[in-house]
């Protein structure tokens, strides 16, 4: 039997919070590495070039190991 949360029951639900001063203590600690985040999705090479990098290594491998894989 599946059970369901309807909004009588999600009301019901105490949620707890930090207080206030905590939460902005959070907020700037993320908005303090946002920058950081982003500068190292600039610098990491897309999952398109690191499969490229991984296939050519492959390649390169099986060719210099005299393997007729192809």
């Amino acid at each position: 039997m599946k059970t369901y949360v309807n909004a009588t029951k999600l009301s019901e639900i105490i949620i707890p919070f930090p207080p206030l001063a905590e939460q902005k203590r959070i907020v700037a600690k993320i908005e303090e590495l946002i920058p950081f985040v982003k500068s190292c999705r600039k610098k990491a090479p897309s999952s398109k070039m690191q499969e490229r990098i991984k296939m050519k290594k492959f390649h390169n491998t099986m060719k210099s190991s005299g393997s007729t894989y192809e």
